[in-house]
């Protein structure tokens, strides 16, 4: 019965791929012609309503290179447009051949677009985000080469010392919506569960001074203890509560979130059942460390921290 059903499923997706074969190579002839003829506006108008990570994985290297190598030499992407470009490469897969295509787009950028280029990443609502390419995606030597570009950068816009922006960090158990009292998420029950607190949205507000309805860009980070298993599981339901609240208007921007460690929170877990009273200790921990590798991503912004 499993092969049958296994076997249904890629006849599906071979008969998918088909139906879909025509449009994905009108769209690379496009890409090509606007390259060729350095159509910049309509090369960007069009990277910007496709469907990105689809179209890198169905098509042909050459299409990556004319996009991550060609496009580039000629200055015809737009930074919002290269972070489409590194958020597709993320969700298709960060290989050794795509991590120095990632390389190439994020080199490319400096100072101001630098800055519209990571916020664009940390945008997107979901878990890819520019602290899971940097620390988890990629690996050395990109990776100390990229931070220390992005540090390079962010600290030559930091003009007297004064910051661009300011990044708000926060818990969200019995910070910003009450647990409940509920195991193991929190303590709290003066409220219903789930139930943001009354005035956290508006601090919020208020503390993201920088933050322009029109610009590509989160301040707001939510540091989860909750870790992060296989694609966006564990992190599915605290984007859809946020993304409500977004619809709702009770929060101004989609937060972007950093996800707790799964061994770590297990062990928390175990210890916790021993009446072990250290049991949370390396959580705060693995906090400690993701905070402080957060801020090396955004040195040009100063740092809040909520709990």
């Amino acid at each position: 019965m499993a092969g049958i059903i296994l076997s249904t499923w890629l006849l599906q997706e071979a008969l998918e791929l088909r139906r879909h074969t025509p449009a994905r190579a009108m769209i690379q002839s496009m890409i090509d012609r606007m390259v060729a003829h350095d159509q910049k506006h309509l090369l960007n108008e069009l990277l910007q309503a496709i469907d990105v990570p689809t179209l890198l994985l169905c098509g042909p290297r050459t299409l990556q290179e004319r996009l991550t190598e060609d496009a580039l030499k000629k200055h015809l992407l737009e930074p919002f447009t290269k972070a489409i470009l590194v958020n597709g490469l993320q969700k298709v897969g960060i290989t050794s051949y795509r991590s120095q295509a990632v390389r190439r787009l994020v080199l490319s950028c400096r100072g101001a677009e630098l800055t519209v280029l990571k916020s664009a990443l940390d945008s997107t609502g979901d878990y890819f985000n520019l602290h899971k390419l940097i620390y988890r995606d990629l690996r050395e030597p990109v990776r100390s080469e990229l931070l220390a570009h992005l540090q390079k950068e962010a600290v030559d816009l930091r003009i007297d010392g004064h910051s661009v922006g300011l990044k708000i960090l926060s818990d969200i158990d019995d910070t910003v919506a009450c647990s409940g009292g509920s195991f193991p998420a929190g303590r709290d029950k003066r409220l219903p569960k789930k139930m943001i607190y009354p005035g956290f949205a508006t601090l919020l507000r208020e503390l993201d001074s920088s933050f322009t309805p029109s610009e590509p860009c989160s301040n707001v980070v939510f540091l989860s203890a909750r870790p992060h298993i296989y694609k966006d599981v564990s992190e599915q339901r605290t984007f859809r509560m946020v993304q409500q609240l977004f619809q709702q208007q009770v929060l101004h921007t989609i937060p972007s979130m950093l996800a707790g460690s799964l061994g770590i929170g297990f062990g928390a877990l175990v210890k916790l059942c021993f009446c072990n009273s250290n049991a949370w200790e390396e959580v705060g921990r693995y906090k400690h460390t993701v905070f402080q590798q957060y801020t090396c991503l955004y040195r040009e912004y100063d740092f809040i921290f909520l709990r």
